[in-house]
């Protein structure tokens, strides 16, 4: 005789808990996914929209701390210098 012997009785899954999980699962996919879509997004605006100019290096040293990128200084058409 086997120790393990059908009963006859099956387990009822419940959909609920099914649910929930793929809830919670779409919820932090989400949470990672909606921040790495937004700067990709943005990236893309910004460099749709950039314009070419040509400029000089005011303060190489002074960008370092601020995402190593130098401050440039530049006129615009109207000859107005920005830095």
């Amino acid at each position: 005789m086997s120790p393990f012997k059908r009963t006859g009785s099956e387990m009822k899954s419940t959909g609920l808990g099914n649910i929930m999980t793929r809830l919670l699962m779409l919820f932090f996919g989400l949470i990672l996914l909606v921040p790495c879509a937004y700067k990709l997004y943005a990236y893309s605006v910004f460099r749709s929209q950039a314009i070419a100019v040509y400029g000089i290096v005011d303060k190489p040293a002074r960008g370092m701390e601020l995402g190593s990128r130098p401050f440039v200084e530049y006129k615009d058409l109207q000859g107005n210098v920005y830095s």
